[in-house]
């Protein structure tokens, strides 16, 4: 996994070569990997609080000057448990004012396809292997945003003030039975969404249970990803709810509930 390496190799040159370092191989290892111009303001790291924090990185268009995605930082703190677990153990993470600007073009090509091309023509990995272990808690996106163009239908979709807090998040063989409860809110198309609940994304039954709230959504700004109507056009309407949502999976069955 290029993003685990890139993090490995960040942190030690941190240790032994400090913030111009890391900043030099995350942009040199990012691009590298996505075939993308990265850039990267500024690295920090505490090597005696396993911590480090990224400031403006940056992920251009294939024409080097327009941006995909920029973040403004991201601060996490590891643990010393990551050397008897053999994995990443994250005790706080923090991503703030994330923005990400993807476009479908008119002939129906994504923005980021080349980027999903180039991980497609990788090696895959041997049928055997096991996925990748870690464990991160006290999770927080803040001040972030997303845009989508669609040059094919002609709409944009916004989603704005994006907020995630997330207390625990693990598939190491012990912590995938404990439920993490995550809790959203954010602005789709300046409607305003809350979700919140419990869920158990690694264990077997892949429990989780939501309670989603939405206020005032704009039903004709969605017509267009919906079939056309033959004798009908829905020239406006809001939408409230109060949704319960619940799926949990045993073997081959897969259980929804929605109320």
């Amino acid at each position: 996994d290029w993003s685990s390496d890139v993090c490995s190799s960040d942190l030690l040159a941190g240790y032994l070569g400090g913030p111009p370092l890391i900043k030099y191989l995350v942009e040199k290892n990012a691009t590298e990997a996505l075939g993308r111009k990265v850039t990267l303001g500024s690295a920090q790291f505490r090597p005696f609080e396993l911590a480090a924090t990224l400031n403006d990185l940056t992920i251009f268009e294939p024409d080097g000057k327009t941006p995909m995605l920029t973040l403004g930082e991201v601060e996490a703190n590891t643990s010393a448990a990551s050397i008897w677990h053999l994995a990443p153990v994250v005790d706080f993470l923090h991503v703030d004012r994330l923005s990400v600007h993807v476009v479908r073009n008119a002939d129906g090509r994504m923005s980021f396809a080349d980027i999903q091309e180039r991980f497609a023509a990788q090696p895959p990995k041997p049928a055997d292997s096991k996925p990748a272990r870690f464990s991160v808690s006290n999770i927080a996106v803040s001040n972030s945003s997303f845009v989508y163009d669609d040059k094919l239908l002609d709409t944009v979709q916004r989603v704005e003030n994006f907020t995630l807090t997330l207390p625990f998040l693990s598939n190491l063989p012990h912590d995938v039975a404990i439920n993490t409860r995550p809790s959203l809110f954010a602005k789709i198309n300046g409607t305003p969404l809350a979700l919140e609940g419990t869920s158990q994304p690694f264990s077997d039954s892949h429990q989780t249970d939501l309670n989603f709230n939405l206020d005032g959504l704009q039903v004709a700004k969605y017509m267009a990803f919906a079939p056309k109507l033959k004798d009908a056009q829905v020239k406006g309407g809001l939408v409230d709810t109060r949704l319960k949502v619940g799926f949990r999976q045993e073997k081959d069955k897969q259980d929804l509930y929605v109320s």
